[in-house]
């Protein structure tokens, strides 16, 4: 842990400017929640302008949501889940080893790169949308049935743009 040499109050108590001591500009300490802090670089060490700056990073950090380390909702966490729970498969004799063996070889060289490379790090950046339609089709006594067809599927939002060369 990085050591304080001061630390000052600032809106009212909701955060507060820090100076560290391996660190060249000043930081804002802001509580996010029960012994839940962001820190933000006020890029100064003047503590009047970090002063000024303060209520602006207040606004802007606080509007957004806290970012988790929590490593359980990582893709490749999921697809190593997933793996386990086709080798349990395996052990009580649903599918066989081999079969287990080309999942894992799949998910390793194929599935774990791709979502690498399009930028899905958390399964968050996986969204489902559905698609409906109504459909209608003349059925076995000719008679006309009308239904709803719906189709589920799943588009990665990355978080980076990828350059196509």
């Amino acid at each position: 842990m990085p050591k304080i040499q001061f630390k000052e109050d600032t809106l009212n108590g909701r955060a507060a400017i820090v100076a560290y001591a391996d660190r060249e500009y000043l930081t804002l300490r802001i509580l996010r929640g029960n012994k839940k802090y962001s820190y933000i670089s006020l890029q100064t060490a003047d503590l009047k302008t970090a002063h000024e700056r303060a209520p602006d990073v207040y606004v802007a950090t606080i509007n957004q949501p806290l970012r988790s380390r929590s490593g359980k909702h990582r893709f490749a966490k999921v697809c190593e889940e997933y793996l386990e729970w086709k080798q349990e498969r395996c052990q009580i004799g649903e599918i066989r080893e081999s079969a287990v063996k080309t999942y894992t070889q799949r998910i390793h060289q194929r599935v774990i790169p791709y979502a690498e490379m399009v930028g899905v790090k958390n399964i968050f950046d996986i969204k489902k949308i559905v698609l409906r339609a109504t459909v209608s089709s003349t059925g076995r006594c000719r008679r006309r049935e009308n239904g709803v067809l719906q189709l589920k599927v799943c588009r990665f939002q990355p978080s980076t743009q990828i350059s196509a060369h």
